[in-house]
């Protein structure tokens, strides 16, 4: 989603409150790529679906409950701050509540700052948080490039090549995430190897960074 997408949106959204009055939009839970459907309903039970792709009318007259966000946004909402970033995340939750699915991909293992659709069940959802680079940048500022878990330091090891790489990783399951939530980059977010990132998303809930540390203990690592 971005927001080439979201002005695209809004001027369908406006267009339609000229002849229904206040109208609002809700967002697609299926479909392929980063622009999903999505439907704008008026106050008297008007109702028109988009693709999201080209953003032309969809052969579908009235999308199903169950595959739009829960949320309706009014057009004075999708101008708001981070307002791409709120929309991703309720994407992201109803489509986990509807399909039960485990995500365990991490955020550099795919280029994309939002979301990718494999086919019309399954969700791959990338934490946008880590992916903020403001909040990495003070995060790192904080801790450094080297992984707080196993310590492993990528300039060290491999020389010139290595140098200021590292993940971050948000320490708080998207699932507890609230609408007033308001990410603290010192205290949300840590620096891990990629190695110790996949291994913390490899459960559901991800393991705490101290879990991760007991696991290595236990086999004899050096943390």
């Amino acid at each position: 989603m971005d927001d080439i997408y979201i002005i695209k949106v809004k001027e369908n959204l406006t267009q339609l409150e000229k002849n229904w009055g206040k109208a609002s939009v809700r967002f697609g839970l299926i479909g392929k790529g980063i622009r999903p459907n999505y439907q704008i309903e008026g106050k008297k039970n008007q109702v028109k679906t988009f693709s999201g792709i080209n953003h032309k009318p969809h052969e579908t007259r009235k999308f199903k409950k169950s595959n739009l966000t829960q949320r309706a946004y009014r057009l004075i909402e999708l101008d708001l701050p981070k307002i791409l970033d709120k929309i991703s995340i309720e994407i992201v939750s109803c489509k986990s509540q509807k399909t039960g699915a485990q995500v365990t991909i991490i955020p550099e293992e795919i280029d994309s700052s939002e979301q990718y659709f494999e086919g019309a069940s399954k969700t791959i959802s990338v934490n946008i948080y880590e992916r903020n680079s403001d909040a990495r940048t003070k995060c790192i500022e904080k801790y450094g490039y080297k992984c707080v878990v196993c310590s492993f330091d990528f300039e060290k090891f491999y020389g010139s090549i290595g140098k200021k790489y590292i993940h971050v990783h948000h320490i708080i399951p998207l699932a507890e995430i609230k609408k007033e939530y308001q990410l603290d980059p010192l205290k949300d977010l840590v620096p891990l190897c990629p190695n110790c990132h996949a291994m913390i998303h490899r459960t559901q809930p991800t393991l705490t960074i101290q879990q991760l540390k007991e696991y290595l203990a236990e086999n004899g690592k050096n943390t």
